[in-house]
């Protein structure tokens, strides 16, 4: 991180059109371990390695790269509604992203209906906000020598080390600090400013609880699936329509499924262990005993399978137990705490953590499948 008379750049984000989107991501933060299972796994190790302890990330995002690619971890980034400056954040990185489950999670354009929503590509991960003396856009306008361009500013503008050398000069300035009304904070990489307490997280468990306090009702009518899950959720529906189909059928679209969330076919995806009809391995340790069934109307009331699949998972150890028909996943914990004493459930309904269906999603059921990602289970 570049400092004082060592110039850098500064990136100008012009966040004031979409108010309820910037109340989302930039007046708040969000925990690491809220939106890690959101990312594929490289963003999420990045994610992990930028952001230490309670920290909270702040996030926008965009449909072009822009400049992006000019900044660097560490640099400013400064936050314009309209014509105020709200504050001033550090980059940490931005992700190009082709499925739009973090933006679900985080509520991007939740208001609009879903065909009028556009997911956004490149998203930003900034940190460490701060309050700026510098509240005025106008400064910014002056100081960089654009009195006469009245539209300087629409969407993302990046200042690069010779111009802000130069709005050093023009403004009299020493350090970039000064220029930003900001004081001076630890660089991004030896990070040691703005530690928010939280309160200790739960024990983790397969389907994020969502809080009306957190976010914004969440939607019952269907969603289209995301990017990664069309090609699958269209063969399952091909799949259906053939009456000739067959449960090696069905094992097949399983075994796709846990393929796009990150295991490996062999050495993870294991097929007819003894009597069971997939197993998925961790460590070469058995981690999920998943029982398959040709009927399309399976669920949790379907106690035949759901017994059966139990006794299999007893006999391997595996903790987590899934009934399915390669469409609907039945998803049980057998170690899911029902309080908060510690006390174990013992019933199917007491473990049951999460009941979705591929080809008809609902947007709660992102959190659930994005639990079942390869690094996200216990």
């Amino acid at each position: 991180m570049r400092r004082g008379n060592d110039f850098m750049g500064i990136y100008f984000l012009a966040a004031g059109g979409k108010p309820l989107n910037r109340a989302r991501t930039l007046d708040r933060g969000h925990p690491v371990s809220a939106i890690a299972g959101y990312l594929d796994p490289a963003d999420g190790e990045r994610l992990r390695s930028c952001f230490r302890g309670q920290e909270l990330v702040y996030l926008w995002g965009a449909n072009r790269e822009g400049s992006l690619g000019s900044l660097s971890r560490g640099d400013y980034v400064v936050d314009v509604k309209n014509k105020k400056v709200i504050q001033v954040f550090r980059f940490s990185f931005f992700s190009v992203t082709e499925d739009a489950l973090l933006q679900e999670y985080v509520g991007w354009d939740r208001e609009k209906s879903r065909v009028d929503r556009r997911p956004y590509r490149y998203i930003y991960f900034l940190s460490s906000p701060v309050s700026t003396r510098r509240t005025e856009k106008a400064y910014f306008q002056s100081a960089f020598g654009l009195k006469t361009n009245q539209n300087w500013l629409v969407g993302q503008r990046y200042f690069s080390d010779a111009e802000v050398a130069e709005a050093l000069e023009r403004t009299k300035c020493e350090n970039v600090e000064l220029l930003l009304g900001i004081e001076a904070t630890p660089a991004s990489g030896d990070r040691t400013s703005v530690v928010v307490s939280l309160p200790r997280p739960e024990a983790r468990r397969i389907v994020t609880q969502v809080r009306a306090s957190e976010r914004d009702i969440v939607a019952k009518e269907p969603i289209a699936p995301p990017s990664w899950l069309r090609p699958l959720a269209e063969d399952i529906e091909l799949l259906q329509a053939d009456a000739d189909n067959q449960e090696r059928d069905h094992e097949d679209l399983v075994a796709r499924f846990f393929e796009v969330l990150g295991y490996r076919r062999i050495r993870e995806i294991k097929f007819r262990r003894g009597r069971i009809d997939v197993v998925i391995s961790k460590e070469d340790a058995p981690l999920i005993t998943i029982e398959v069934k040709q009927d399309w109307s399976l669920s949790p009331g379907s106690i035949d399978a759901v017994n059966q699949a139990y006794r299999y998972a007893h006999e391997i150890g595996t903790r987590y137990v899934i009934v399915t028909n390669g469409d609907r996943y039945i998803v049980y914990d057998r170690d899911n705490p029902v309080d908060g004493l510690g006390r174990r459930g013992y019933t199917y309904d007491e473990h049951l953590v999460a009941n979705f269906q591929l080809t008809s999603l609902r947007e709660a059921d992102l959190a659930s499948i994005v639990a079942l990602r390869k690094g996200n289970l216990a």
